[in-house]
C-alpha cells in the first residue's frame, strides 16, 4: 500500500522523449504512481493551472535544468511568480555539478536537486523530504486560515458588542452615549473647519398621557415611529434617542435658518405618522440651535441653546419648531 507521500501528485518536466520515458519509469518504480510528464515549461504551466481548476493540485515538480526555449531555472522563476504555486516543491534534475548553476537554481526558488543518472535511494529520499515539507506547509496554512477566521469572528463579535453599547435597544437608533461622543467629535471638526454646528432637540408631545391612557406598548410604538421619522446616516445627519421621549439630531455645518427648515421637515414627517391605535395623534415639539464652536467654551452650550428653544416650542402650544 502506498503511503501518503507516494500517493502524491507529481509532474515531471523533461524535453527529451527518450529521457521522459526512462525517468517516468524510474519514478514509478520507486513508488510514485500518480506522475504526469510534460515536455516544456509552457506545458507545465498549463498543466498546473488545469490541475488546480480540477481540484487536484500538483504536489511536487521534477524539473530538468537543460531545456530549449526556457530552461528549468527560468521555469522555476515562472512557477514561483504565480502565488497559487509559490509553495509547490521543485526538485531540479541535472547532470551538471557546476556550483554557479546550482546556486542559480536555488535562487530561482528550487527546493532541492538530484544528479542524473539517478540513485534510487537518493531520489526517493529527496522526493519524500520535499513532500513532507509541502504537507507541513499546507497544514501551517490551514492553521493560519483557521486562526484568521477565529480572529475575524472575535473582531466581529467585539464590533457588535461595541455597537450595542451605542444603540438604543427600543428604537434601534443611536443612544445618549453615542450622541455625547459624536457631539464632541463634530464640535472639534466644526471648530477646525470654522463651520457652525447645529442641533435639533425634540420631545414627544403629551407622551406621559399617551402611556397612561393607551399603555406602554402604545407609547413604545410612538417612540419607534419618531425614530423612523428622523434622518438616517446617509443624509450626513446623526440622530439619537436622548432619553425617555426626547430625541436629538446633529446637523454639521448648518446655519440656524437651515436647521430650522430641517426640523420643520421632521415635525411634518412625525405628524404624518399614524400609530396603530387611531385614537393617538402623534406630534412633537422641536427646538433648534446653531453655534460657531470657536465662539463658545464647549458643546454643552449647544445643548443648552437647543433645550431652551425646545422649551419655547412647548410654551408656544407644541407641535411646532422654535429657535
Amino acid at each position: 500500500m502506498l503511503n501518503q507521500s507516494e500517493a502524491a501528485h507529481v509532474v515531471l518536466v523533461e524535453d527529451e522523449e527518450s529521457l521522459m520515458t526512462v525517468n517516468l519509469w524510474w519514478v514509478k518504480e520507486i513508488g510514485w504512481k500518480n506522475i504526469h510528464g510534460v515536455y516544456s515549461v509552457a506545458e507545465l504551466m498549463e498543466y498546473l493551472a488545469s490541475s488546480l481548476r480540477q481540484g487536484r493540485p500538483v504536489d511536487l515538480i521534477l524539473m530538468d535544468i537543460v531545456m530549449p526555449e526556457m530552461n528549468g531555472i527560468e521555469g522555476t522563476q515562472l512557477v514561483r511568480a504565480q502565488e497559487a504555486f509559490s509553495d509547490t516543491p521543485i526538485i531540479m534534475l541535472t547532470s551538471m555539478t557546476d556550483q554557479d548553476i546550482l546556486e542559480s537554481a536555488f535562487q530561482a526558488g528550487a527546493n532541492d536537486y538530484v544528479i542524473k543518472p539517478f540513485n534510487e535511494i537518493e531520489l526517493r529520499a529527496r522526493m519524500r523530504s520535499a513532500l513532507r515539507l509541502k504537507q507541513e506547509t499546507d497544514r501551517r496554512k490551514e492553521r493560519e486560515k483557521d486562526l484568521l477566521k477565529l480572529s475575524q469572528a472575535l473582531i466581529a463579535r467585539q464590533i457588535h458588542a461595541e455597537e450595542s453599547l451605542f444603540q438604543d435597544t427600543l428604537t434601534g437608533i443611536y443612544n445618549r452615549r453615542a450622541f455625547d461622543k459624536k457631539l464632541q467629535d463634530e464640535w472639534i471638526s466644526c471648530y477646525i473647519a470654522q463651520k457652525p454646528l447645529a442641533l435639533i432637540m425634540l420631545d414627544v408631545d403629551h407622551f406621559k398621557q399617551c402611556n397612561d391612557q393607551f399603555g406602554h406598548l402604545a407609547g413604545d410604538e410612538c417612540l419607534k415611529l419618531i425614530a423612523r421619522a428622523l434622518p438616517g446616516p446617509e443624509t450626513g445627519f446623526f440622530s439619537a434617542r436622548y432619553g425617555g421621549e426626547e430625541f436629538v439630531v446633529i446637523v454639521p455645518g448648518e446655519s440656524l435658518q437651515g436647521v430650522e427648515q430641517q426640523a420643520e421637515a421632521i415635525r411634518y414627517q412625525i405628524e404624518s405618522s399614524q400609530p396603530d391605535d387611531q385614537r393617538i395623534k402623534l406630534t412633537a415639539s422641536l427646538g433648534v440651535a446653531s453655534l460657531m464652536p470657536g465662539d463658545y467654551p464647549d458643546s454643552s452650550s449647544l445643548i443648552a441653546a437647543a433645550d431652551e428653544a425646545l422649551y419655547r416650542a412647548k410654551s408656544a402650544g407644541r407641535n411646532c419648531v422654535s429657535r
